[in-house]
């Protein structure tokens, strides 16, 4: 399921509705401070202490979300012009998608009320929270490469486009061991 971090079946609208990446700031907050301490297994932890780890994760990709809606309102223009090769049509698109976002911020709103954890996630708090962080960041830097004009996207070959990055070292675990604890592309199913 993580094997790249592409957006699988994301669609177009989805990626014009500008469905939303994280970026991953230098500036740790206190919910990724106490995640980086917490040595504790996900699987011994209490309801109420699932609960908190999953909202502190949650926390930590609405964190990181800012700062990467350029790149991901480029990506949607990006398709749009590979198609119609109208730049006007393009800006028109990315504008669009911008407004939507400063309307509606994006999120990473994970489903912290109905938390199951299999007996076999014997990954720590720490780890998970290095895999969110690690995806992220990754995530990121591939969303860059659409932050620039239109004119410069008509540059921007669909092998440079789908050439997104692999699943971090840090979140392979997380696929066998823990499923569905792990970060989601914007707009991928459960």
């Amino acid at each position: 399921m993580y094997s790249v971090l592409v957006p699988r079946g994301v669609s177009l609208t989805l990626i014009m509705a500008c469905v939303t990446v994280t970026s991953c700031g230098d500036d740790e907050s206190s919910a990724t401070e106490a995640l980086n301490n917490d040595t504790r297994s996900i699987a011994e932890l209490d309801r109420t202490d699932l609960q908190t780890v999953c909202t502190s994760l949650s926390e930590v990709g609405n964190d990181a979300l800012e700062g990467t809606s350029e790149g991901l309102c480029g990506m949607g223009a990006w398709s749009v012009l590979r198609i119609s090769q109208d730049i006007v049509q393009c800006e028109d698109i990315r504008a669009s998608c911008m407004d939507n976002l400063t309307n509606s911020p994006p999120t990473e709103d994970l489903d912290c009320e109905n938390i199951n954890v299999p007996s076999s996630c014997n990954l720590s708090v720490s780890e998970l929270n290095t895999c969110y962080d690690d995806f992220f960041e990754a995530w990121q830097e591939y969303v860059q490469i659409f932050t620039v004009s239109c004119e410069e996207l008509e540059q921007v070959t669909s092998e440079l486009a789908g050439a997104t990055p692999e699943t971090p070292e840090s979140c392979m675990a997380i696929e066998s061991s823990c499923p569905n604890w792990g970060p989601k592309v914007p707009g991928e199913a459960d």
